[in-house]
């Protein structure tokens, strides 16, 4: 035992600063490597997978509803949205697979259909924050500001400390010239997430009052 172990100690004696460099740094991060690629081999075969089931199972809502998730992770926005629409075909009452169609097709800037799943969302769970907080981003982007204020307010009674919805409903009022609101509704979002603050300094939905003196107290607080 000695013996065989001699060799290997005097190895390390001589090369010590490097074995220990390589294995707190170089060793971990090719590790680390290795099991990301082992993941993405992962990631790429569950909608290949799903499929497989489809092929056996054709009414199979879970394996079109993962796939659609899983198509969405790799990017595959259009093979997505047809994988969800499947899955609704079975079971047209499920309000994720509505939303995550909604996400999808927001993603494609394909805003108005977008904002048909995210109402098909909610008027299964009226309850549920989500689709109407990026219904309402769905709706400003269309500029349609006033709509989307509504919508920001549902998803705020149902969550309240959700800050990014007051803030968009600054920008929002900002952009229609109510600049009272715009400030009570920022200076929430603030008061929840102070980086809100630091992100409207830059945010060009506010350049119409970004010379208030409200304004300007606020961000400079």
């Amino acid at each position: 035992m000695f013996n065989l172990l001699q060799p290997i100690v005097e190895f390390y004696t001589n090369n010590k600063d490097f074995i220990n460099n390589l294995l707190s740094g170089a060793f971990p991060a090719i590790v680390g490597f290795f099991w990301w690629l082992k993941w993405r081999h992962r990631q790429r075969r569950i909608p290949e997978k799903s499929y497989q089931a489809l092929k056996i199972k054709p009414d199979d809502y879970e394996a079109w509803y993962n796939g659609g998730n899983a198509l969405v992770n790799l990017g595959k926005l259009e093979e997505a949205i047809a994988s969800y629409d499947q899955a609704l075909k079975i079971k047209p009452d499920d309000h994720q697979a509505w939303y995550n169609r909604g996400i999808a097709l927001r993603n494609l800037e394909r805003l108005e259909e977008a904002i048909a799943s995210y109402d098909q969302a909610v008027s299964i769970k009226p309850d549920y924050h989500e689709p109407w907080y990026n219904r309402g981003i769905a709706l400003g982007n269309l500029g349609r500001l006033e709509k989307a204020i509504a919508s920001y307010e549902q998803a705020i009674k149902i969550k309240p400390d959700k800050d990014n919805a007051w803030y968009n409903k600054a920008c929002c009022y900002t952009l229609l010239g109510n600049v009272d609101l715009a400030i009570e509704n920022l200076q929430q979002a603030i008061n929840l997430n102070p980086e809100c603050r630091e992100i409207a300094k830059t945010n060009t939905d506010f350049d119409n009052i970004r010379e208030d003196r409200q304004f300007q107290d606020l961000i400079n607080h």
